[in-house]
């Protein structure tokens, strides 16, 4: 877990903002989600299976919960959660979320192997004829992001 300095955070909080500004120009919404999720959720995406050992989790109140290690569970309860219509797709939506991950000793190395990290996590739900159209968008945008960032 990092601890920021002020140089180093000023720098953080330009990059940050300006990926924010990109993600709106290229039609994504920012959402929000919990930071700690129940593990019922995590179970039914599958997560608990497959990243189990690699998530932090708690209880409370006899209910167990992992904190979020990524947005996907989080993105699709959002969007499951009222009845939509396909004129509202494609949704482009991103997060900008603090994620922590409980990683095996070894499994990386540095700045790539860390406990906590903020993510700009992006979902797009959209039908299946918007498909290659939203994937050919989306290399686009990461092309362009990384011809900027060098």
């Amino acid at each position: 877990m990092v601890f920021w300095h002020r140089d180093g955070w000023t720098l953080y909080t330009v990059v940050e903002r300006y990926v924010r500004e990109l993600l709106g120009e290229y039609g994504y919404q920012e959402v929000h989600t919990p930071q700690m999720l129940d593990r019922s959720l995590w179970e039914r995406s599958g997560h608990w299976d497959k990243f189990r050992d690699n998530m932090f989790t708690t209880q409370v109140d006899d209910r167990d919960y992992a904190i979020k290690p990524m947005n996907c569970p989080g993105h699709c309860v959002l969007f499951g959660s009222k009845a939509r219509s396909y004129r509202e797709l494609p949704a482009r939506w991103f997060d900008v979320g603090v994620l922590h991950r409980n990683e095996l000793s070894g499994a990386l190395s540095g700045l790539t192997r860390v406990r906590r990290f903020c993510q700009d996590d992006a979902h797009i739900f959209c039908m299946p004829n918007q498909v290659t159209d939203e994937i050919r968008d989306c290399l686009i945008f990461m092309s362009f992001v990384y011809q900027q960032v060098g």
